[in-house]
């Protein structure tokens, strides 16, 4: 049996011969060479073993001080990261709810003083960007989006990062339309088409609200067309478990072949078949502005002609 890991962007269970995230696309390669990562593994829990974890614990908490100690009186990159990802271990490994945010903030501290070492340390960007967004308890949208764009700007944004920068444009209200209808750049992970439907639904509640029906409609129209491609990609997928390496590439294809020639809406071609994306609500919208219809469309067609 294989030995499963659960992903530091989104959480989800990975297994360690997997190359990246099925779900966010994470870069697992890094993920598993780490070799500061490793040398932390004596103290990964049993699980099973109450007494013996808590003694590992107690055991690398001890450790981490010290490290912490050793800090103070060193300019060592090296080191700062150990201690970052000792704490990220720590924190996953053995505490749990509010308690994590202690050892949030000192993981964001080291990292900022990373940064104060050596500005140019794009992961660590990275990783401030990611725990900044992702990290209720630590949050700070402003400053975790300027580094996330920074990175964005430069080209060296990861794919598993996108998700987090349109979270962060969305919920600072910085989200618009694409100005042409077309999604061939776009990462097909389910990360990612989750974050989409968030901020066209954002952008049609607002628009509504508003009673902005001109604009209210180019979002359900690109809305419905994102529906199209993602059903194409995904059909009836409920967007809950990940997804394995050859959907993604099936995936990548059809964004390529088909991302820029959509032309269809829902009072022209009526409910999509074979699609889970759209929910009720979702349709209650399109109806709210265009009517109800018995019109029923099936995206798969289009790949057999």
């Amino acid at each position: 049996m294989n030995e499963n890991y659960y992903c530091n962007s989104c959480g989800n269970s990975i297994s360690t011969d997997s190359n990246y995230c099925p779900h966010c696309g994470t870069n697992l390669n890094d993920f598993k060479s780490n070799k500061y990562e490793k040398s932390f593994d004596e103290y990964s829990p049993t699980y099973t073993d109450p007494k013996k974890d808590k003694i590992l614990n107690e055991k690398m908490l001890s450790l981490l001080e010290k490290l912490e100690s050793e800090s103070e009186l060193s300019r060592s990159v090296d080191l700062l990261n150990s201690i970052v990802i000792g704490y990220s271990n720590y924190c996953s490994w053995y505490v749990r709810g509010d308690n994590r945010k202690k050892y949030l903030e000192k993981i964001v501290y080291y990292l900022d003083k990373i940064l104060r070492i050596a500005p140019d340390e794009d992961s660590t960007k990275m990783g401030l960007g990611r725990l900044l967004i992702e990290e209720k308890l630590i949050r700070d949208l402003d400053k975790g989006k300027k580094y996330l764009e920074e990175l964005n700007s430069k080209g060296k944004l990861p794919i598993y990062l996108e998700p987090s920068l349109q979270k962060a444009r969305r919920q600072l209200g910085d989200i618009s339309l694409r100005d042409v209808l077309d999604f061939r750049k776009i990462n097909p992970s389910p990360a990612i088409f989750i974050e989409e439907r968030k901020k066209y639904r954002n952008l049609v509640n607002r628009f509504t609200k508003e009673n902005d029906i001109e604009n209210a409609k180019k979002v359900l129209y690109e809305f419905y067309n994102f529906a199209f491609l993602v059903t194409l990609c995904f059909p009836n997928y409920d967007f809950v478990l990940g997804i394995t390496g050859d959907y993604y590439d099936k995936a990548k294809k059809i964004v390529e072949s088909f991302g820029s020639s959509l032309n269809y809406s829902f009072d022209r071609n009526g409910y999509l078949d074979n699609c889970r994306f759209l929910s009720e609500k979702d349709y209650k919208t399109f109806i709210k502005i265009y009517g109800d219809t018995k019109l029923h469309t099936d995206p798969l067609k289009l790949l057999y002609h």
